[in-house]
């Protein structure tokens, strides 16, 4: 019996003595700061998600240095009621400001920082919905220097009133001064479910809106030129984030708009300031479907500006079950007919692929790798940030999650399909939608991709946030994080990670990356505007070595940084760098732009035999290959599968071939140095081991010189490797 009380014993002290807790790398410190926000939401029989499907929308918030005493400050957002800004006083201690910027509309939205008359004090854009029982209009408000604010939107013309969700403030014509793309978003009535040639119709409240500044940086004037521009203003869009980069390369920002439910996500390529063309369905293979945030960044450190949208879809096996997931394919299939691009209820990380030549520019093309990274799926998702929070070189990814309720869940859509709700108060319709409180999501960006690390950051709250923003806020150099949450108090995250970063602002200016130079980085400077969903972050990034900046009045200057510490860097205190080449050039031939071939896919689909398929092989393609002058462009069945000599422009139409479904083709250099091409063959249609399913070797020639096996099989794509290691 004594025996066995030692042995109890002894386990105890072993419990109380285990290893202590992994440190985290975020503490929460808002309430020791000073931060005592809470964007409560008031949700009764007269606004709620039934009257308003974005009701549980909006909670954004923006970091700038608005008192100009060194410290960045939050401006929160509160969906009804007074917004709130808290100065930074340093050492991690916050004081509330008056009301002179706390918005008067009844129901607000997303919130836009941007120094409007270039006098060194950030100024605030809030907007607004104007529906329902709710009144009110976007609101600007001009800082006057001292802590208080006066709101001037009527005097800048841009007072729109209707179903506001944010505004991106960027130089749209490189003349040194704020343009303005005012989203907004739909609220399905019947005309949004229509075909994609409404694009070019235009709804007062729903439709975007674009502003070019023909006045000064001083003295801004505003004129609407969305037509003009071919900005697109109609009820079918659902904005609900946007963002601006140079995407191709050009010297001029573009704009990326994500779209919730069926309109596509809008990616408008910049004419050189005169214009913009939308380039969605040449430049992306699919989209998320119900887009709900974007951030750019380069993902792959490659230097080219990727994308990365948020969608809804679950990752825990039983909410995804349990929620309304992707539409059946026929539908799917319908929406294609109509005019839509493909588009799947995921997260999309758009890797870019580099530039064509299309429409007489440079076309930025991309790929969809979120599967492959391991972040397709983080549930009820609004705002994301692609930020290197760990210093380590890599980038990572923050994800603001959960739903006060979620409309999508099928037991409450089985309630509606029954006819219960008929006749019943919004009250005891909503109230039947079950919870939807979601962890937030934080990946650690390594050299093989991304790994989930959001408790052992310390970022897991689960809950329901949307608005987010990075900003240093100690000026240690490491990056910190601040969340504004619906129904709970604003979460402020204290970076502690144990060495500092390098990092630099810019001041007034906004940065994006273009390539590294040795043990520099390179850095082109324009007027752009960093916003995740709601919100407006500090623009601050973390680097090591020195760097090189070009700014926006051309000139390029070398700096070196202190390691570890914070550096600002402002024109003209740099060393100048001449000769440096900016623009990456298109990677194709402009003659691909003139050859007499267009891929068209028939209209049968592998779901219809096999409809547990993963991907229908036959809707794969086209196969395409170059070698030697000579490009080959597969072709669905019954077309002809192209050859074209690109330097005489001498083409060949293989009618023999028709009968194939060409899904992909490979080079092969033989032995004898000679270089061959296989092209592979798959669909459902054919019947199995089908001649027309066999695959085909050409070599160097126009006539496949040998068919790979007597029976043919169902093949996806091919690879060329060596496998007996003879070289």
């Amino acid at each position: 019996m004594l025996k066995k009380a030692h042995i109890a014993l002894f386990l105890a002290l072993c419990a109380c003595t285990s290893a202590p807790k992994e440190p985290t790398l975020f503490e929460e410190v808002s309430e020791a700061a000073g931060i005592d926000f809470a964007n409560v939401l008031e949700e009764n029989d007269q606004q709620n998600i039934v009257d308003y499907l974005y009701f549980y929308n909006g909670a954004g918030v923006a970091v700038a240095d608005f008192d100009g005493n060194g410290f960045e400050d939050i401006y929160f957002v509160r969906n009804q009621g007074a917004n709130a800004l808290y100065f930074n006083q340093g050492n991690w201690n916050f004081t509330k400001g008056d009301l002179s910027a706390a918005g008067s509309a009844d129901f607000q939205t997303g919130v836009s920082v941007v120094d409007i008359n270039a006098d060194g004090f950030p100024d605030l854009h809030v907007s607004a919905v104007n529906y329902h029982i709710w009144n009110g209009h976007n609101e600007f408000y001009l800082n006057q220097g001292d802590g208080t604010f006066t709101e001037i939107s009527k005097d800048l013309g841009i007072d729109l009133a209707g179903y506001g969700q944010q505004a991106l403030f960027f130089d749209c014509d490189n003349d040194g001064d704020q343009d303005l793309y005012v989203l907004r978003h739909s609220v399905h009535p019947s005309g949004a479910y229509n075909k994609a040639t409404q694009r070019g119709t235009t709804d007062e409240k729903a439709g975007d809106r674009f502003f070019l500044n023909t006045g000064s940086p001083e003295a801004p004037v505003f004129e609407d030129k969305t037509e003009e521009f071919g900005v697109l203003s109609s009820q079918l869009g659902y904005g609900l984030a946007i963002v601006s980069e140079d995407f191709n390369s050009d010297g001029y920002l573009d704009v990326f708009v994500a779209n919730d439910f069926h309109e596509n996500d809008y990616l408008y390529l910049n004419r050189a300031g005169e214009g913009f063309e939308l380039a969605t369905d040449e430049s992306f293979q699919t989209n998320s479907k119900f887009t709900m945030g974007v951030d750019a960044g380069d993902l792959n450190g490659d230097g080219l500006t990727d994308l990365f949208t948020l969608d809804m879809k679950p990752w825990d096996e039983v909410e995804r079950k349990n929620a309304l997931g992707a539409e059946p394919f026929h539908i799917h299939k319908y929406k294609r007919s109509q005019g839509y691009v493909e588009q799947f209820p995921k997260n999309s990380a758009h890797l870019q692929r580099g530039n064509v030549a299309s429409k007489g520019m440079a076309l930025p093309v991309f790929e969809d790798v979120a599967p492959l990274l391991g972040v397709e799926s983080t549930d009820w998702s609004w705002g994301v940030l692609l930020e290197d929070f760990d210093g380590d070189g890599y980038k990572d990814l923050y994800v603001t999650n959960g739903i006060k309720r979620r409309p999508n869940d099928l037991d409450y859509i089985q309630f509606l399909s029954s006819g219960e709700g008929v006749a019943k108060s919004d009250e005891s319709i909503y109230s039947q939608m079950p919870p939807g409180l979601v962890s937030n999501r934080a990946y650690r960006g390594t050299s093989k991709g991304m790994v989930e690390t959001s408790a052992k950051w310390g970022l897991d709250f689960k809950g329901t946030s949307n608005g987010s923003a990075v900003a240093d806020f100690d000026n240690d150099g490491k990056l910190d994080l601040v969340i504004n949450n619906l129904d709970d108090r604003a979460h402020l995250y204290r970076n502690i990670l144990a060495t500092a970063a390098t990092t630099v602002d810019f001041g007034g200016y906004n940065v994006r990356y273009r390539k590294r130079l040795g043990a520099k980085s390179h850095w082109n400077l324009g007027t752009r505007s960093w916003l995740s969903h709601s919100s407006t972050r500090k623009n601050v990034d973390d680097f090591g070595g020195g760097i090189i900046v070009e700014w926006p009045n051309g000139t390029a200057e070398a700096y070196t940084l202190l390691p570890g510490e914070h550096n600002p860097l402002r024109p003209g205190e740099g060393m100048i760098v001449d000769g440096l080449e900016t623009v990456n050039k298109s990677r194709v031939a402009a003659a691909l732009d003139t050859l007499p071939f267009g891929h068209k896919e028939d209209a049968y689909t592998s779901f219809v035999e096999t409809p547990l398929l993963i991907q229908g092989t036959d809707e794969l393609g086209p196969a395409g290959a170059y070698f030697d002058g000579k490009l080959f462009v597969g072709a669905s069945t019954g077309k002809a599968p192209l050859w074209a000599d690109l330097q005489t422009m001498d083409t060949t139409l293989l009618w023999g071939d028709r009968a194939h479904e060409d899904v992909d083709a490979a080079l092969i250099t033989l032995g004898t140095g000679q270089t061959a091409l296989v092209v592979v063959t798959g669909s459902s249609q054919m019947p199995n081991n089908s001649t027309r399913q066999q695959d085909r070797i050409y070599f160097h020639s126009d006539k496949p010189s040998v068919s790979l096996g007597e029976e043919g099989t169902n093949a996806s794509c091919v690879a060329v490797l060596d496998l007996n290691g003879d070289g």
